[in-house]
């Protein structure tokens, strides 16, 4: 600020006071943003710029307020140690705040999303089964899949690790659109707009019979190729658990076999999964 008001000689525009007028109206726009998103930091910001506009509406509207004037203020803050920690803990929270609206979700590691969309599969599954098991069996047999292939979350590469942890938490939420009330916007609100683009691309769309459903659905999957290996894990997650448990899901999976390959196949592309969905397929119990 000092430097500032030295280096432009008091225009108006840089007087230290105008720009913290600037900052506050700042964070409080990135505040409301992002308390939507009930981040933490956020509301620290939030509050933080409440009690600022409300001090300089006083200021400015109480002639009589027992303020010091702004030059003591400024060297009040650049010398006090405990208005530096709180100035710095308040340009932390403004990081974080932004960061989860640019985001479009709430900030957090890979663990605790991982945490944060099982315990949200849970909650928007609960009473469903698949077959003896909750229905949050198979959302972790299809995350499992995933991981059986490579995809970990854990890649040296960051672009590789932010595509295996993407397709990692739309695999644990791949069926909350289709078959709880979990909504499109919750989902980006939560875990991010990519995340929910892939769950929404393995939905299902309306049809008439599965045959149906599954062709309206597939130009949606095959926009994305990472849908197409979500859709993949789901399928081989399936027909793993129908070889253990239900011959008759078992033999309606082979029977699909052949139009599930040339609807949803890219040339090249995850044929490791492909094969070792045709070997599990022409396996005998």
């Amino acid at each position: 600020m000092d430097w500032l008001w030295g280096r432009f000689g008091g225009h108006a525009l840089f007087d230290p006071y105008s720009l913290q007028h600037v900052v506050w109206f700042f964070a409080i726009t990135v505040a409301l943003a992002a308390l939507r998103q009930r981040n933490i930091w956020a509301w620290v910001l939030g509050f933080a710029a409440a009690w600022e506009v409300a001090e300089w509406w006083i200021v400015d509207n109480v002639p009589d307020f027992p303020y010091v004037g702004k030059e003591d203020l400024i060297n009040k803050a650049v010398g006090d140690p405990i208005s530096n920690i709180v100035g710095f803990l308040l340009g932390l929270a403004a990081i974080k705040a932004v960061y989860a609206v640019m985001g479009g979700r709430r900030p957090g590691g890979f663990q605790e999303l991982l945490e944060r969309a099982r315990r949200v599969a849970e909650k928007a599954h609960r009473g469903q089964q698949y077959g003896e098991f909750p229905y949050t069996y198979h959302l972790f047999q299809t995350h499992d899949v995933l991981g059986k292939f490579g995809f970990s979350g854990e890649e040296p590469d960051p672009v590789e690790r932010k595509r295996s942890q993407k397709l990692i938490l739309a695999a644990i939420l791949h069926d909350t659109l289709e078959d709880t009330d979990l909504t499109y916007e919750e989902l980006i609100e939560n875990f991010g707009t990519s995340v929910a683009e892939l769950v929404f691309a393995v939905t299902n769309e309306p049809g008439t019979n599965r045959r149906e459903r599954f062709l309206r659905t597939c130009p949606k999957i095959r926009a994305n190729m990472d849908a197409t290996i979500l859709k993949l894990a789901d399928r081989i997650a399936n027909v793993i658990h129908a070889l253990q448990a239900n011959p008759d899901i078992l033999a309606m999976y082979r029977g699909e076999w052949a139009l599930f390959e040339s609807e949803l196949r890219w040339p090249g592309e995850s044929d490791k999964m492909w094969a070792y969905l045709e070997l599990i397929l022409k396996e005998q119990k």
